[in-house]
């Protein structure tokens, strides 16, 4: 489990899982991979491929629910629901926030008011601000 927050890097991420199904082997994917990342920095773009490996190919495969499900229906919405799930168990600490807040309990469309949970779940939680206003964006972007 990474100890710092890591980027959201959601598009990145379908990108990713699109790109996996064009190779024959992890290996091949992550060297493509870490080729067609946007960012101009080589080193930026091997950290988010370790980044997007770490959340959405864990067992260093190309066997993952993500890439079989895209594969098989090729449906945007649902790559997108399981890719929720998968970012959730990767990223414990937003996983507890949206458990505990009950925000995984609500329906489509209804109004979070967000600052409000975050803050109080933030500040009993965790010490660091800094820590404090990246865990909000990052939470913000990934349960939107």
């Amino acid at each position: 489990m990474a100890k710092f927050l890591q980027d959201y890097m959601w598009q990145d991420s379908i990108f990713a899982i699109k790109l996996s199904c064009e190779a024959s082997n992890f290996k091949a994917f992550y060297s493509q991979l870490h080729e067609e990342l946007p960012q101009t920095s080589k080193e930026t773009r091997r950290r988010n491929a370790g980044t997007i490996v770490r959340r959405f190919f864990p067992e260093r495969s190309l066997k993952q629910a993500t890439r079989l499900t895209w594969r098989s229906y090729e449906d945007e919405k649902l790559l997108q629901h399981l890719m929720r799930y998968q970012f959730l168990v990767s990223e414990p600490v937003i996983a507890d926030f949206a458990a505990k807040l009950y925000v995984l309990n609500s329906e489509p469309g209804d109004r979070l008011e967000f600052r409000e949970l975050a803050d109080s779940f933030l500040q009993q939680n965790i010490n660091n601000r800094t820590i404090l206003q990246q865990l909000q964006k990052v939470a913000i972007k990934t349960l939107s």
